[in-house]
């Protein structure tokens, strides 16, 4: 299965990442065993063989493996991509490969990889744009009651005209007004 997350709207495509992340997790592999993330930590570039080698090996001790490639599309040139597509191309029953990109619909649906590959048997695409008006608006008060933030909701409208639709700097400014919020419900000791 190869899985393509992309789109202007990198939090929600972080989060559905980290949401597959954790359901392969607890429904195939608790131990972390059969999870490869390129880059690793540190190294900021990712190597074809090592790649190649997490997508065909076999599951360790389960039945299944994941494999997610952060950022491999923006940051490759068209003449290198038939390798990419070659092992992208040939991956086994038991992988999933996630390849997660930081930029937008346009450009990833322009790259050789995405052309080449976008249209066969367990291909998907989950493509994240910038949510509208009425969409940031519930999904800052969903957010709100996921962090247990208690706000009006005219103050709720009002954070988000100001703040728009990034929601990573949303995010950030509920939970700031939580932290305020409990800060102003503790007790100061004498």
């Amino acid at each position: 299965m190869l899985i393509f997350v992309y789109g202007d709207d990198s939090y929600s495509s972080a989060a559905k990442v980290e949401a597959m992340r954790t359901q392969f997790k607890t429904k195939f592999d608790p131990s972390g065993l059969n999870l490869a993330e390129f880059p690793q930590l540190g190294t900021g570039k990712t190597d074809l063989g090592e790649v190649s080698q997490a997508v065909t090996s076999p599951p360790f001790l389960g039945i299944k493996r994941m494999v997610i490639v952060k950022n491999l599309l923006s940051g490759l040139k068209k003449a290198d991509a038939q390798p990419w597509i070659n092992i992208f191309g040939l991956v086994p029953e038991s992988t999933i490969v996630i390849l997660w990109d930081k930029d937008g619909q346009k450009a990833i649906e322009k790259n050789e990889i995405f052309k080449k590959l976008s249209g066969g048997k367990d291909v998907f695409s989950y493509v994240h744009s910038p949510l509208a008006d009425f969409e940031l608006g519930k999904w800052a008060s969903d957010y709100a009651k996921s962090i247990k933030l208690n706000i009006a909701s005219g103050l709720l409208t009002k954070v988000v005209a100001m703040v728009g639709d990034d929601l990573w700097q949303l995010s950030g400014e509920l939970k700031k007004l939580l932290a305020r919020h409990q800060g102003l419900s503790r007790k100061i000791p004498p």
